[in-house]
């Protein structure tokens, strides 16, 4: 069977030779036929000039002779190459390879027939036998000349000569080309050609002043009897006529001599006329064509600008123009005549000239033609040049906008929008060290390029300037601006720098006492709002007993000491507002420079929130309809509306005093992640002083005072770091939960290391150049400041601990009687369910229900104590108990008008409350527990992203060295590595996506990291495909600005306008009992549910706290 299917391959070229030869063959036959038959019909129109009728036939059939021609082949074509090889053709072409080759013959046909009747009489093995030896017969035969193309070569060459024969006859016979032009418009009616026609000499001419010229007119065509030679002067109106005589060539002349103007004459014989001709008498040389071709400068890639008979030119300083001027007869001298008398010969050929000038100043201009016999040309006209200047290039810095403080990052983000009427050669980024405490101030402006696409004349560049390379100090002042250049290479290029901005390294000091300056502002301004409130509230009771009159309006006084009230209120409001702001800077400040602890940055975030509750929009919507309800001065609408204008004021009063006493807490916390700092901060100011006494020459002057004064700053901090533990100690005694035994022995032990004395002694001894002294006197006050730093991390953690052991504690009690409550709740509200209206169960059930408000007004006093302390009561809470202590009251109501399946609708509502409030307490609880065993926080979200963003830093400066066109084998592999590298970033990003969206920190952020995420994977792709230009460097730029933006978006979230608010509810209730240690049932039951609350998963932090809060209770009740 292979044998067989091989011999069918080497059959099929065969096949294809013949069907070839038969398609060439059908092929000039048909094409021969189709091009004699539309010859054959050109010629009969020739002849006959047929109507239209007769010419639609005609094309008709060349159209269908055509179409005939093209199916006709594109069917063979087809045929040829499509067709299926059929068995007669296969023993065809069998048979002529057999006739073609002695010694094949009639094998291969033989074989084939015994394959197809192989299921017969002949074995198969005789088949296949039969088959493998023509096989090897054939296969090492030529098979290329056993079909004969001669013939078909010759049949389609003539008739490719003949149909191109034909072709050009079409085109160069103009009867023929007429009649093939005819039959193609069957449409149009043709007239019968004249009987004679014209030949005129010279027609149109050109003639001199005062020069003859003769006209001469033959015949052609049967001849008329007369002629008329008409002619007149160019202006004027009726032609003049002159007969004329044909002599036996039939041609006539006739000369007008002496001409001065220009003539216009034709001939005309019978209702035979010639066209117009026109002799004109040309007095002097003339521009017959100006062109100017304006190429502008290269870099600025304008259009090229052609003027055409127009020489007054508008362009681009430095353009070039080239004149070209055509003139009506030959020059011989051309030349620009400029306004100062200066002139610009042209290049002269023939009737042409042309002539080259650079454009670069503004003048009036002529053009003068001499031609041959010296005459000119008069009154040229007058032309000018006006030149465009390049306009300077724009610069404005969009970001940073004003001075800025350096933070714990040295990364830079610089926003640059720029722009130019051509283009750009570069853009700088200028700086200086305008300001320092230690090094030397030259003046001296560095400059480093940035990266800009040249030929976009309007961008914005997004720029992350490292700064980290200066090494700048505390105290330090770099002051830069960004200059661009234009791309005016004739001129020279032109530059515009932007504002100026200076960088400034603060000091912990100056950072410090800024918090300290606006937490004491604060703290005053609260106090003052806080009294002002409280006035604030008296005369809302004033104005609330006023408007129980019964009056259906209310009085002018009334509405306007009502509008007095809300404005005081929006003012307060308002004063609540500025500080939050001057707040959320100084947060930012701290946070930046990373001087916060993360408990410590979480509270203030939490102060924020409370801070917003206290001017939320419903408040401020609430102040808008009492505006409103003043307008109708009606009196009952008015007196709800003040309802809940008092209800605001109150919650307004209790937020402030709430938000005033955790602010102490807050700032507290806050002056010890200060002192933290500072002792960190020292440690490693000796570290390095200590290191730089050990490099530095101390006989060098310079070199020895300048590490004195170094010396001398230690020694100013000590002093700092001692009286800010003093103002920490006054700050703990004026909070009671806080102690400060800590910190008392903290002092002690400061006082004793006597660090302001080894200080001092280190300088004398730097001062005396005994170098060794000096180190270990260095060494020993960092060994000093790194306890401190120590002690005092130890004390802030054994201070949060006890905070948080005193909460929970509190709101596992509270916790607990809610429950109760709730317990006691279902079951009254089982009992009133199927109460009849005449029951007397209601009076006693009444009874019980408002005991149950009582007992819920005494866990709202405890926890309305407790939130002074904690931010772990939150105001979701307070509303679910609102809501709880509202249903309470109304089931009262209820069953005192025996209304019994309302009162159970009450006590339903006040159950679900109760439970909710105690889910949102015990998930705070379990949420402090699970904070408490560490996991992924806030500050761990921003060391994740200050990390990338280093690792895209280096990324992007790694990519820009490898942007140098065609890359290397070995830069195509670095390139591979860079793109791993960006995708691990990648992973990362989405990895802490991931667990920002799990955690509820994803609105913590400015932007999508999603955003992020997804130009990182364009990047990528980008990187694999060696893709490496400016675009790239710009996506891997705006990468790294949006990784920064999100990292500083953590400490700047409290910034948002659009967060909602809920108003809260105020519930002024009696203090809550004391919890009776002495009962032992009670203790009973606590130190089981203290027990069980240890055994529900909870870290060993909480473990151990519950166990010492444990421990607490029982030695209290002993």
């Amino acid at each position: 069977m292979n044998n067989y299917n091989s011999i069918l391959k080497i059959i099929n070229k065969v096949v294809k030779q013949v069907r070839l030869n038969k398609f060439i063959k059908y092929f000039s036959i048909s094409l021969l036929f189709t091009f004699i038959s539309i010859l054959l019909l050109g010629f009969l129109e020739y002849l006959f000039r047929f109507d239209h009728e007769i010419r639609f036939i005609i094309f008709s059939t060349i159209s269908f002779l055509f179409i005939s021609f093209i199916g006709f082949n594109l069917v063979s074509f087809l045929r040829y190459k499509l067709s299926i090889t059929s068995n007669i053709e296969i023993k065809n072409a069998a048979e002529l390879i057999g006739a073609k080759f002695d010694d094949i013959k009639d094998q291969l046909f033989n074989a084939i027939q015994l394959f197809e009747e192989k299921n017969t009489k002949f074995s198969s093995d005789l088949i296949d036998a039969s088959l493998e030896s023509v096989y090897k017969n054939i296969s090492s035969k030529d098979l290329s000349n056993v079909i004969e193309s001669k013939d078909a070569k010759k049949i389609l060459s003539r008739s490719l000569g003949t149909a191109f024969i034909i072709i050009i006859s079409f085109f160069t016979l103009s009867p023929l080309s007429n009649a093939i032009n005819r039959i193609y418009n069957y449409d149009i009616s043709y007239e019968e050609p004249l009987k004679f026609s014209f030949n005129i000499e010279p027609g149109n001419s050109r003639i001199t002043k005062g020069d003859d010229i003769e006209i001469n007119v033959k015949v052609i065509g049967i001849a008329p009897k007369s002629i008329g030679l008409f002619y007149k002067d160019e202006d004027d109106a009726q032609f003049n006529k002159i007969n004329l005589s044909l002599d036996s060539n039939q041609t006539s002349s006739y000369k007008l001599n002496e001409l001065t103007r220009s003539v216009v004459y034709y001939v005309q014989a019978d209702d035979i006329q010639s066209d117009q001709f026109k002799i004109e008498v040309l007095n002097r040389p003339l521009i017959n064509s100006l062109a100017i071709e304006v190429i502008p400068p290269s870099y600025s890639k304008l259009p090229i600008e052609i003027l055409n008979d127009n020489g007054n030119i508008q362009a681009l300083k430095g353009s070039l123009a080239k004149f070209n001027i055509g003139s009506n007869k030959e020059l011989k001298k051309a030349e620009i005549v400029f306004s100062d008398s200066t002139t610009l010969p042209f290049e002269l050929i023939n009737k042409s000239a042309s002539s080259e000038l650079r454009l670069l100043t503004e003048q009036d201009y002529s053009i003068r033609l001499i031609d041959e016999e010296n005459i000119s040309n008069e009154n040229p006209i007058q032309y000018s040049i006006k030149i465009i200047d390049d306009e300077f290039p724009f610069i404005e810095l969009t970001n940073p906008t004003e001075d800025i403080k350096l933070g714990a990052t040295d990364l830079i983000p610089i926003s640059v929008k720029v722009s130019d009427d051509f283009g750009f050669s570069k853009l700088t980024l200028n700086y200086r060290l305008s300001a320092s405490r230690y090094k030397e101030v030259t003046g001296q402006i560095n400059s480093k390029i940035i990266d800009i696409d040249k030929n976009i004349n309007e961008q914005i560049i997004n720029h992350i300037w490292d700064i980290s390379p200066e090494q700048l100090a505390e105290d330090d002042v770099v002051t830069f601006y960004l200059e661009i250049f234009d791309n005016d290479n004739i001129s020279g290029p032109k530059s515009a720098k932007s504002v100026s901005i200076n960088i400034r390294v603060p000091s912990l000091d100056e950072l410090f006492a800024q918090a300290d300056n606006v937490n004491k502002s604060a703290q005053e301004d609260f106090k003052e709002i806080f009294e002002e409130a409280k006035k604030l509230s008296d005369e809302l009771k004033n104005i609330e007993n006023e408007l129980k009159k019964d009056s259906k309006e209310i009085t002018y006084e009334e509405k306007d000491k009502i509008e007095k009230s809300i404005e005081k209120f929006n003012e307060l409001a308002d004063k609540v507002e500025d500080i939050q702001q001057e707040m959320q800077k100084m947060q930012k400040d701290l946070a930046e420079n990373n001087l916060l602890s993360e408990e410590t940055l979480k509270k203030y975030m939490e102060l924020q929130e409370l801070l917003d509750e206290l001017s939320s929009p419903e408040m401020r919507e609430s102040l808008e309809r009492m505006q409103e309800m003043l307008k109708n001065l009606n009196r009952d609408q008015v007196q709800n509306s003040f309802e809940d204008m008092q209800l605001n004021e109150e919650m307004f009063q209790k937020s402030i005093e709430r938000t005033l006493n955790l602010l102490k807490r807050v700032q507290a916390e806050q002056k010890i992640d200060e002192l933290i700092k500072r002792a960190e901060n020292l440690t490693e100011q000796l570290n390095e002083l200590k290191e730089q006494t050990e490099q530095s020459d101390l006989n060098n002057q310079s070199e020895n005072k300048n590490l004195q004064q170094k010396q001398d700053d230690v020694t100013s901090s000590l002093d700092k770091f001692e009286k800010e533990m003093e103002a920490l100690k006054e700050m703990l005694e004026e909070i009671p939960e806080m102690s400060s035994e800590e910190l008392d022995e903290i002092k002690e032990e400061f006082e004793k290391q006597n660090n302001d004395e080894k200080s001092n002694e280190a300088k004398e001894q730097i001062a005396k150049k005994m170098k060794q002294n000096a180190m270990q006197q260095q060494q020993q006050l960092s060994q000093n400041m790194q306890s401190m730093q120590q002690q005092m991390e130890q004390m802030m953690e054994s201070m949060m601990m006890q905070s948080q052991m005193e909460t929970f504690g509190e709101m596992y009690q509270a916790l607990d009687n809610l429950l109760s409550l709730s317990k006691s709740q279902e079951n009254l509200k089982e009992k009133s369910k199927s109460l009849s209206p005449n029951s007397p169960q209601f009076n006693k059930q009444a009874q019980e229900q408002n005991q149950l408000t009582q007992n819920l007004d005494r866990v709202l006093a405890q926890l309305g104590e407790l939130s002074q302390k904690t931010f772990a009561i939150t105001p979701e809470m307070g509303r679910a108990l609102g809501n709880a202590r509202s249903e309470m009251s109304q089931a009262v109501n209820q069953m005192q008008g025996r209304n019994g399946s309302l009162a159970f609708q009450k006590q339903s509502g006040a159950m679900q409350s109760l439970n909710e409030a105690a889910n949102l307490m015990q998930s705070m609880m379990n949420q402090m527990m699970n904070q408490s065993g560490g996991g992924s926080g806030m500050m761990s979200m921003m060391q994740q992203l200050q990390q990338m963003s280093q690792q895209q830093m280096n990324l992007n400066q790694m990519t820009q060295m490898l942007k140098s066109g065609q890359m290397t084998q070995q830069q195509m592999a670095q390139m591979q590595r860079l793109a791993q590298q960006q995708q691990m970033i990648q992973k990362s990003l989405e990895q802490l996506n991931k667990e920002t969206k799990e955690t509820g920190q994803s609105k913590k952020l400015a932007g999508n990291l999603e955003d992020i995420i997804n130009e990182i994977k364009e990047v990528v792709q980008n990187m694999n495909t060696q893709k490496v230009d400016d675009d790239l460097i710009e996506s891997q730029n705006r990468i790294l600005s949006k990784l920064l933006d999100a990292q500083r978006s953590i400490n700047e979230r409290d910034f948002e306008k659009n967060r909602e608010s809920n108003e809260g509810k105020n519930i002024a209730q009696d203090s809550p009992g004391e919890l009776l240690l002495n009962n032992k049932e009670i203790l009973d039951r606590l130190r089981d549910q203290l027990l069980n609350a240890a055994k529900e998963g909870y870290s060993k932090d909480y473990q151990e706290l519950i166990k010492k809060y444990f421990e607490a209770l029982e030695k209290k009740s002993n």
